[in-house]
């Protein structure tokens, strides 16, 4: 209701929609959470198209990236989480990620513009509420009183290299990877041995998605059953996520989205078996 009046004020066309989220969650096998999130994405590029627009703003500032460079690092994560959220991605961009919230309250107080806040956000139920109602609050006043921006600072500085860690995966999967020549791909071990070792699980990981075709649930232990199948004798395998079979062949790991998947020998000892 806030907003619809004060979109009538301003003139701002407004649109409101209605969905049931905890059935949409159970038919989907999400969290309310993660179904509310998709939900509104959906809508959200619905009307985009409606509209024929090309950007979709949303609201997320300096304290939503250090509370989400916090939360993925205690429930652990990879550098893609380390870099938080990202400026821009597609057609989604972040206009305020470098304004601090209090200073959007400032601005709203100096002009005297009124906002709703979710009362839900002062309930402590969900772990982001905990990291902003209790975490940040301690950390400034007993750590260092610039220590949101720092973990920002921090996040930006993890997103950039993640950038280029992704460029560099890109260019070491055509050097170290081939068809199988039975619709998997081939990961070659002479080529993957003279990668730097600082890259190679990213490179394992993309492989792994790309085997997938998902990148939820892919996590390290799938990257360090893989590398360790290099160890074994030809022929071992592991299961992975998404009915995904990595074998340990002749010229290094095989991926394949079957269970079964035959094993490439060499070519003197027949074709395959």
């Amino acid at each position: 209701d806030f907003v619809c009046r004060l979109c009538e004020s301003l003139g701002i066309p407004f649109t409101v929609f209605r969905e049931n989220i905890p059935v949409y969650a159970k038919e989907h096998g999400l969290t309310e959470e993660e179904a509310g999130r998709k939900v509104r994405r959906d809508l959200f590029e619905k009307v985009l198209g409606e509209h024929r627009g090309t950007k979709i703003a949303l609201a997320h500032h300096l304290n939503d990236n250090a509370e989400t460079l916090l939360f993925n690092l205690c429930r652990g994560t990879g550098l893609k989480g380390l870099g938080a959220i990202a400026p821009a991605s597609g057609v989604w961009i972040r206009p305020l990620l470098c304004v601090k919230r209090i200073e959007i309250e400032s601005y709203l107080e100096k002009w005297g513009i009124s906002y709703c806040t979710d009362e839900t956000n002062a309930q402590n139920t969900y772990t982001r509420n905990k990291i902003r109602n209790e975490v940040f609050p301690y950390l400034e006043k007993n750590v260092n009183e610039q220590a949101v921006l720092h973990i920002a600072e921090t996040a930006e500085q993890m997103r950039v290299l993640g950038e280029y860690i992704a460029d560099e995966v890109l260019r070491l999967k055509k050097i170290c990877t081939k068809d199988d020549g039975l619709g998997g791909l081939l990961l070659i071990e002479e080529s993957y041995r003279k990668t730097k070792e600082v890259f190679r699980p990213y490179l394992l990981h993309e492989l792994l998605c790309d085997a997938a075709g998902y990148r939820k649930d892919i996590e390290g232990i799938h990257v360090r059953l893989t590398e360790e199948l290099l160890c074994k004798q030809v022929g071992r395998q592991v299961n992975l996520p998404y009915q995904v079979t990595a074998v340990r062949c002749y010229e290094g790991i095989q991926f394949m989205k079957k269970r079964e998947v035959p094993v490439r020998i060499p070519e003197e000892e027949g074709k395959f078996r």
